[in-house]
């Protein structure tokens, strides 16, 4: 499995991305965001067989679905994911999708005999994302997941989930369902300028910790050797903030003008732009029937948010393996910085450096 490591300048604290699946075979995506002292996983999508790409410890270690829309390619994997986390006590499982997941996610959870589970301690949260409110239940293995809970409700303005270190919004499309288009954001880093810090001939050390730890007040000092510095004089002279990459996630919808719009508030200058393309323009009418991009359309989403780089997935089987080259072909008439994942290139027997 080929990773996209969307910040190669820097190994430890990045963002990294990989299509899982086959060409014409269903697809998901497995995001990680490296810290350095942490990593967080998500997946967009569930799709048959994607997680056999993953080893069984790192299918564990999941830590969110985000569920486009709730079609069976889009979830036949999900089986796979619940038999090794059914029951896992580090953390619960979270999964987020368009309004009516809870209710599908609760009857998978009940399609097994659970007649030994008295105490375990596995819990589901899912929330559902609706025009202007978040919605979320929780479903217990102790309770053999026969309840549907519900515990809360939130409004909605784009944001699904925030951390200290990465941020997720969503927005609503047309799929003659909804289904919900996802971007991870990396926020912004404080970056210690080395050229400096060896110009104000400061060794590193564990000060540098209290210099970009946000919590800290600018007037608090530090001292380093002998002197006394304020934090704030430190900040000014040593940090620089570095923008955080991104990487969007769409797949099975047919745009409109409001919805580009929506797609450009949320999804402007990303990284990397990983949408479907399912059509080519010669099937447009099939491809309005069916509530999906043609590839000039799928070239004009990139373009419209000024992405940086665009990576096709979720093929049809429709076509043949030469149609799927001619497909690429014709978004790349729009929008060059086109590629297939980078585990398709030797299918496709062509340089891919996504």
């Amino acid at each position: 499995m080929k990773r996209l490591t969307l910040d190669p300048s820097s190994s430890t604290r990045a963002l990294t991305a990989a299509v899982l699946g086959k060409p014409g075979r269903d697809n998901a995506l497995h995001v990680c965001v490296h810290t350095g002292q942490k990593t967080w996983r998500y997946l967009f999508d569930c799709g048959a067989d994607c997680l056999a790409e993953l080893s069984i410890s790192e299918i564990r270690k999941i830590d969110e679905i985000y569920f486009s829309h709730l079609h069976f390619d889009h979830i036949a994997g999900f089986d796979h994911f619940f038999r090794f986390n059914f029951d896992r006590d580090s953390k619960p499982v979270r999964i987020h999708g368009p309004k009516g997941t809870a209710e599908i996610i609760h009857h998978r959870l009940q399609g097994i005999l659970w007649n030994r589970v008295d105490g375990s301690p596995g819990e589901f949260h899912v929330t559902e994302i609706d025009h202007d409110r978040l919605s979320t239940f929780v479903i217990l293995a102790a309770e053999g997941f026969k309840k549907l809970n519900p515990v809360k409700e939130t409004a909605f303005s784009g944001r699904v989930m925030d951390n200290s270190e990465t941020a997720i919004d969503a927005v609503i499309l047309d799929h003659g369902t909804p289904s919900i288009g996802y971007m991870v954001k990396r926020k912004p880093q404080r970056i210690v300028d080395a050229e400096n810090l060896e110009a104000m001939r400061l060794s590193p050390g564990p000060w540098l910790g209290k210099v970009k730890d946000p919590a800290t007040d600018d007037g608090e000092s530090v001292t380093i050797g002998e002197a006394v510095f304020s934090l704030g004089d430190l900040r000014k002279k040593l940090l620089r903030i570095k923008d955080g990459e991104s990487v969007g996630y769409l797949t099975d919808f047919m745009v409109s003008p409001e919805t580009e719009q929506e797609l450009v508030r949320l999804f402007s200058n990303c990284s990397t732009l990983v949408c479907e393309n399912n059509y080519r323009d010669a099937d447009r009418d099939l491809a309005r029937k069916n509530f999906h991009m043609t590839s000039s359309e799928v070239a004009a989403v990139a373009r419209s948010v000024a992405a940086k780089k665009l990576v096709l997935f979720h093929l049809s089987d429709r076509y043949s393996v030469q149609e799927w080259r001619e497909l690429i072909l014709e978004v790349r008439e729009l929008f060059p910085e086109t590629y297939f994942p980078g585990d398709w290139a030797s299918f496709f027997e062509e340089e891919n450096p996504a």
